[in-house]
């Protein structure tokens, strides 16, 4: 059990699928379990059971229901003998939404009229800093596909 928890702080992971000996999926081992288990035996005690996995074959409306009504952010990818395959994550498929988005404006943009993408940095001493989108003074049919805050980048919602 230790080496299992060691894994998941070298890789900076809090939960991972968990295989049995025939690369099975089980289900998901988290972190917390992992050290608040630590008198336990058997590492397959400790799964979470809320984690639902993923079949490779559904949709990407049926992943994108799993994983925003449910609490968890990510979920292991399985195939048809419950082997992980991967796993995928709401970040993931914000990230591929996003550059899917960009490639596009910048196809449109290169056709020319007025379509086009813009990365636009505001300055610390913005009037746009500190005020809500609503408020500010944003041209009508400007679509706007994330934010980024210093190293963190927060997608659009709205």
């Amino acid at each position: 059990m230790f080496d299992v928890r060691h894994q998941m702080e070298e890789g900076q992971v809090n939960a991972a699928p968990l295989v049995d000996a025939q690369d099975h999926y089980i289900g998901v081992v988290t972190k917390e379990a992992l050290q608040n288990g630590a008198g336990a035996v058997d590492v397959e005690g400790l799964v979470d059971p809320t984690f639902a996995p993923i079949h490779e074959s559904v949709h990407l409306d049926v992943v994108l229901d799993t994983l925003t009504s449910t609490p968890q952010t990510w979920a292991a990818v399985i195939d048809d003998e419950r082997r992980v395959v991967g796993t995928i994550a709401i970040t993931d498929i914000v990230r591929n939404y996003r550059r899917t988005m960009q490639a596009n404006l910048r196809r449109a943009s290169e056709l020319g009229g007025s379509t086009g993408i813009s990365e636009i940095t505001v300055a610390n001493d913005s009037p746009l800093v500190n005020s809500s989108l609503r408020s500010t003074a944003i041209p009508r049919g400007v679509l706007i596909t994330a934010i980024e805050r210093g190293a963190r980048r927060h997608s659009t919602d709205w």
